[in-house]
Formats: C-alpha cells, structure tokens, sequence
C-alpha cells in the first residue's frame, strides 16, 4: 500500500467501497490515514464506507473532518448532509446541503438533498422549491420527480403529485421510491388493493426499503389485516434501528389498533433516544391517561411542557380526563378543573395546523359522566375553531346555489362499518335505503369495503362505498368532491377524524346519528337524529343540534341463533352454582353510582353473583373497578363480584348472555346493541332510565317489548326489581314469553328507512328555501 501515490490509494479504497468490499475499504482507508491522518479524500471516503455500514456517528466525524481540510469540495458537504440526514439530524443536514450548493449551484443532487432534509422538517414549500430546481437542472432525475410527488401529496395536491410521480415512472418504472410514492396516492384515493401492489413491487426490487414496508402496513390497516400490518410495519422498523421517524411509524400503526402496549413500549424507546421529544412525551401523557395511569399521564405531559408550550399541548393536556372514575365528587371537580383551563384557553391565542396529526381528541370519556354536556362540549368546540383554523373548510357546491338532480345524495360517515356497535345497529336500516329510487347513497369510511367483516355487515348494501384516507385535508376535499346534499355522521365523539371533519362544512345539511349518544357542541352538525321512544320530555335542552324525534328508532338488528347444545357456565367462565346477575358492559359504562345498586342486589340475594367484564385493551381499568368496588361491596359480599375476560367470541357472548338469569343494564350510560344479543337469547334486562338519551336504551326497548315489569323507577326499586326478575320464577319465565313474543320488532324495522327518506328530502328543501349559503 505504501509504495503507491496518493492518487493511486484513493482509487483503490473507492474501488473496494464501490465493489462493496465494506470492511476491507474501511481497513484500507485507516491504514493510510495512519500514515497521512490529513488525507481529506481518503477520510471522505471512510465516511461513505462508515455509512454504508450504519456507522453514522464515525460516519459524521470522517466526513467533518474531510470538510475542514478540504472546505472546498462540494461533494463532501454532500456526502456528509447525507449522512446527517440519516441519523435523522435534519437541520444539520440542511446546512451541509447548503454549504455544498454555495460551492455548486448548479448541482442537481444538492438541490434534491437539500429538498429531503428540508421536507423531513415539515417546510414542505421550500422542500417542493428545492426539488423543482432539481428537475430543471436535470429533466431525468426521477428520484427527484419521485419526491417532488411525494411533497405534493402531503401538500394535499393530488394532481401535482400524481403529475410528478408518473413523470419519475417514466423515466424509471422500476424506481422503488416512485412506485412507493404511487402507492401513498392509491391509498388516499382508497384504492386498497392497487396500493397494497405497488408497495409490493417496490419491496420486490428493494427488500430493504423500509418506506414501502410503513406504506404496505398503512394500506392493510385500512384493511382490517392488523395482524399484517403490525408485521410489515414492524418489518420497517427494523431495517431503521435507533430511527425515531420509523418509531413514530410503529406508533401511529399501534394506534391504528388500538394496542396501547404497543404505543407506550414505542413511546418509550423514541424519549429514550431523545428525552426532549416534547411530542413522544405528550402521546405518552395522552395513551397513559386513556390506559388509566392517571399519575403517569400527568409527569408525561407536565415533561412535554416543560419543554414546549406549543397549543396542540396545552390543548391535550387541559382535555385529558380519566376513563374510570372514582366517585361523583371526583366527577364533579375534573370537570371545574376542565371548564377552567378552556376558559384560559379561549382567553389566548395560538395556531394547530393539523389537529389530527397533533392528536387532538373527540373527548369521548365526557359521556359517561351523567352529566349535561352541551355547554361544555360547545366551548370545546368553539375553543378548536379558534385553535385550528383548517377546520373551517367549506365545500364549493355549499355556495346556496341549487343543483337539478333526479336523486338525493345523501352519505353516511362512520368509520366503523365493520362488525361494531355502530354497524350493527345501523348497518340493516342504511342498507334497506340504499334501495330506495329517490336517494343515491353513498357509504364513507376510512375502512375498506372490501374486508370480510364489512361485507357481512352491508350484505345487500346497493349504495357506493367511498374510501377516505385518515388525513384531514384529504379527507374534507373527498367528500366535498361528492357534492352531497345532506351528510350524516352515523357516530361523532369516538374516531378522531371524523369528529374534526364534522367541523367542515361538506353538505348544505349535516346531522349525527347516536352511535356516540351524546351532542357534539359542533355548529356545522345542524341536527341530531334521535328517537321518541329513547327520549326525555326535555330531550331538546341536551344537545347543540336541533334535537329530531322520529317516530322509529333508526336501527335495524340481526338476531343471534343459539346452537342447539350450549356450553356451560364453567367452559365460559361463570360460576357454576346461584344466580347469575350478568353486566356485559365497557368498564366505563359503570358509573360509581352504579356500585351501591351492585351492593344491593348482593345483599338481598344471597345466591346473587354478579358477573362483569375486564377491559379487552386495559388490564388498569379493571383494577380501579375493583379498587372503588372494595369500598363500597361488603367484605362478605365481595367474592361474589366475578370479572370475567372479555368474550370477543360472537357465539360464547350470546351464550353467556344465555346462561345468565338477567342482564343488569347499568346507569347512568346504558345498555345499546348488547340488548339485540339479550333478547335473541330470550334473557330477561332490569333497567332503570337515565335523565339523557345514553341512559335510557334499556327502557326503550322494554317498552318496544312491552315489558313494563323491567323497568325501575328509583336505584333502590332497580335493586328490588333485579332480584325479583331473578327469584319469581313465574314473572322470570312470563318475561321470557313475551320477550320471545315481541322481539321480532327489533329485527324487523322496516319503517325507519322509509321515514328517513323523507325526512332527508324535507331537510334539503327547507335548506333550499333558507340561507343562500353556509359559514363555520
């Protein structure tokens, strides 16, 4: 080695990088700096080899060092830019690309470099300014074109983007970037399968391209294939280790499923990376609280804070409620404690510019306070318009002008049209207007059609399916792309996205339905459509919406056969002797008031065991059940308290159901689309009404199936009342007949879709004749 020329050892180490002779290149180099530490080619050489090797930090050292001796050469302020950027050091890497373009301006792969660095911290203007230049200093540079596309997407400009990124195909149909690019379009134009291709053929060409991997996984999530996706994520993440933006990808698919371990344990290794990640330690404050770790929750946000006062933050963190809750009292203050900090809020000032991507939240637990949410969720609603300024969108076609159309076009919004409490109760109704003539109808959701579980939901469905992307802009520009005439959300208050696009104005009528039973404070959701069955006398007074009472309620059930041989009590996880008193319900759904009743029944049956449920997602939620139970159940009561794993199995469910003596609907958030299971199974339900609409479903469908001897008046006559059902077993088994008579009016709806029909047109033409146009 020694006897060749300076110029001669350069050429040797980047023959053995460029014939990926890693190990000896590096060994090489070394030996010749050893002899010359000052040779500033050989030490920009070293630095790519280290990179190659995922060696970044000595990477970045040889490639400085490189710099200082020879702050001339272009190449090198590339090379290290690179590198920088790969250790996810974005600022720093832009800088590098800079210096480099001071050197040479005209050189392409600086302005493209530059571009990348600029992207990855969100300047996407200046990110799609840089490429541009790129593509004119070289009209064939693909990658270019390709992220140039990419810039555009996350811009929310289709057709720019789909321009650029078929401009890269052709010049390289087989560019990984490009077809991954691609694949990014095809699913926010819900183009499942066509993306879920493209992904793969990039993978085909590049197995290690960890992108493709995060957009296959996003495209099979929308899928219901979490299994899958889970694993081409995690496929991803692996081939980036120490990477915080492929963490953030794991993150965002955990969320997707809701699997809360998955985030925290991901949350975790990204603060452990970077302690300052002000956003890790906020969704770590966030998915804490929702997991019932109210102390844990608090120092995360506190920590997030402390570092970043940002209004996304500030915003979160003054909305968090517990789940669980332990007591009335507690109740009572965290909602003072909550009304106060909006209060403060609305008295400053500040910018989100992506609430959903900030993780700004539908405030869900708020419902199962028993308390009157319409003020406050008003504030709420008033404190976000003022905060986020992109939810003021407003479709053209909602200008007044009016449109001659043969049919009413009218679309449904839910992402829960799988197998779930909001599919199953609307799912039959929504499929039997689809065939009404007069309405075109078209069913919109962030979950794909296509999947097994939707299939078997709208089996019979003659509407559209549209599929939205889970991005707010994309989303609001989809469905103002419709031009519909009334927009119903089917549930607002549980999925994020929808809950902030109904902010939008997208129709020149908007209303809810309650698969969230509660108003929303939203003033572009301009009616709530309810029923006169569920509601209160003074059922007005609890929503924002214009309270609508139709004369049937808006659900159409499918009724669950028992097989001809049961399990029994002990295969399912019942006690095997006494009376079962089974409460089937989310642990949230227990209010603490609804312990004394438990207390009761223990106390005047003692055969009494009542059977609940823990919390398929949250081991915590069970324990500080249990904990608020200690104090309230006796002692000598307290080991006929069963919790039970909870029965995700369709036909265990309905057998248990089956198996109990009565199925205690508790108060003050009651019993919903577990009472179609009830009483295909025949099992009797004490209920007692709640003063809001989320409180009295029990007492709807009683009086549906005339079956007054169920209801209670006052929690001790629920108690009363819940023992007899149980220990009368003439009147147990006389509300077994008429449940058996009756319960076909639940599976049998055939007059909502009718009297939703026109209920839609009148809507429509009283919007026509009203205001010419809409504001938020």
């Amino acid at each position: 080695m020694n006897t060749l020329t300076a110029t001669q050892q350069v050429q040797q180490v980047q023959q053995l990088q460029q014939a990926g002779k890693l190990l000896e290149a590096e060994s090489a180099c070394r030996e010749i700096l050893l002899l010359n530490p000052s040779n500033a080619e050989v030490l920009a050489v070293l630095g790519v080899v280290l990179s190659q090797l995922g060696r970044h930090s000595e990477a970045i050292q040889a490639l400085s060092t490189a710099t200082v001796l020879s702050p001339t050469n272009f190449i090198s302020f590339v090379n290290l830019g690179s590198v920088l950027a790969a250790a996810e050091r974005f600022a720093e890497a832009e800088r590098a690309f800079k210096k480099a373009l001071s050197l040479n301006p005209m050189l392409p792969e600086g302005h493209y470099n530059l571009g990348n660095a600029i992207k990855d911290q969100g300047r996407l203007d200046e990110a799609v300014a840089a490429y541009r230049k790129a593509t004119q200093l070289r009209g064939n540079y693909a990658a270019a074109w390709s992220n140039l596309g990419s810039a555009y997407v996350q811009q929310t400009k289709p057709v720019e983007a789909k321009a650029a990124i078929n401009r890269a195909l052709s010049l390289n149909p087989n560019l990984p970037s490009a077809l991954n690019n691609f694949a990014s379009i095809l699913r926010n134009e819900g183009n499942l399968e066509a993306s879920v291709q493209h992904s793969l053929r990039a993978l085909t060409i590049n197995p290690n391209y960890a992108e493709a991997y995060f957009t296959l996984g996003s495209a099979l999530l929308a899928s219901l294939d979490f299994k899958n996706a889970l694993i081409s994520y995690e496929k991803g993440a692996a081939l980036k280790p120490n990477s915080k933006a492929a963490l953030w990808e794991l993150v965002s698919a955990y969320a997707h499923c809701q699997a809360h371990d998955g985030i925290v344990a991901n949350l975790e290794k990204i603060i452990s990376l970077d302690p300052r990640d002000a956003k890790a330690l906020l969704y770590l404050g966030i998915t804490q609280m929702e997991r019932g770790y109210t102390a844990a929750s608090v120092a995360a946000f506190e920590q997030s804070l402390a570092i970043s006062q940002d209004p996304a933050s500030q915003i979160r963190f003054a909305l968090s409620v517990p789940p669980i809750v332990s007591s009335d009292a507690e109740i009572l203050e965290l909602r003072k404690n909550l009304n106060d900090r909006v209060a403060q809020l609305l008295n400053s000032t500040g910018v989100v510019a992506d609430p959903f991507q900030a993780q700004i939240g539908a405030n869900f637990f708020l419902a199962y306070h028993a308390k009157n949410n319409k003020e406050l969720h008003s504030q709420i609603a008033t404190l976000y318009r003022q905060y986020c300024p992109s939810l003021n969108f407003v479709a053209e076609h909602c200008d007044g002008s009016k449109k001659n159309r043969p049919k009413l076009r009218v679309g449904f919004i839910s992402k829960y049209i799988y197998r779930h409490s909001v599919a199953i109760s609307f799912a039959g109704v929504l499929t039997e207007l689809s065939k009404d003539p007069s309405v075109e109808l078209f069913l919109i959701s962030t979950t794909d059609h296509s999947s097994v579980s939707v299939k078997e939901m709208y089996a019979g469905y003659n509407g559209s399916f549209v599929c939205i992307p889970t991005s707010l802009p994309y989303a609001q520009r989809a469905v103002s792309q419709l031009e519909l005439d009334c927009l119903v959300y089917l549930d607002l208050g549980m999925d994020p996205l929808t809950f902030l696009l109904a902010f939008s104005r997208l129709a020149p009528v908007q209303a809810v339905m309650g698969g969230h039973p509660d108003t929303t404070g939203i003033d572009t959701v301009d009616y709530f459509l309810s029923s006169a069955p569920i509601e209160s006398p003074v059922g007005d007074q609890h929503y924002s919406e214009t309270l609508i009472r139709l004369n049937t309620p808006p659900f159409r059930f499918h009724r669950s056969t028992l097989p001809e041989r049961l399990k029994t009590r002990a295969d399912l996880g019942l006690p095997s002797t006494g009376h079962i008193y089974f409460c089937p319900m989310m642990l949230q759904k227990l209010h603490p008031d609804f312990d004394a009743a438990i207390e009761g029944i223990l106390t005047l049956d003692p055969d009494a065991h009542v059977v609940l449920c823990e919390s398929f997602q949250h081991a915590r939620w069970g324990e500080l059940v249990r904990e608020r139970l200690d104090k309230v159940v006796q002692r000598k009561h307290r080991e006929r308290v069963r919790f039970i794993p909870w029965i995700a199995e369709s036909q265990d469910f309905l057998q248990a159901i089956a198996l109990s003596d009565i199925l205690i609907d508790p108060f003050h958030f009651g019993i919903g689309t577990t009472a179609a299971i009830a009483f295909s199974a025949g099992t009797p339900l004490v209920t007692l009404p709640g003063e809001f609409m989320r409180g009295r479903g029990g007492m709807m469908y009683c009086n549906l199936l005339n079956l007054p001897e169920c209801i209670a008046s006052t929690p001790g006559h629920y108690v009363e009342l819940a023992v007899k059902l149980v220990n009368d077993k003439a009147l147990n088994e006389s509300v077994r007949q008429k449940i058996a008579a009756n319960s076909e009016v639940l599976f049998r709806n055939d007059q909502s879709a009718t009297e939703l029909a026109d209920l839609f047109k009148t809507l429509v033409d009283k919007s026509r004749q009203g205001s010419a146009t809409f504001s938020v």
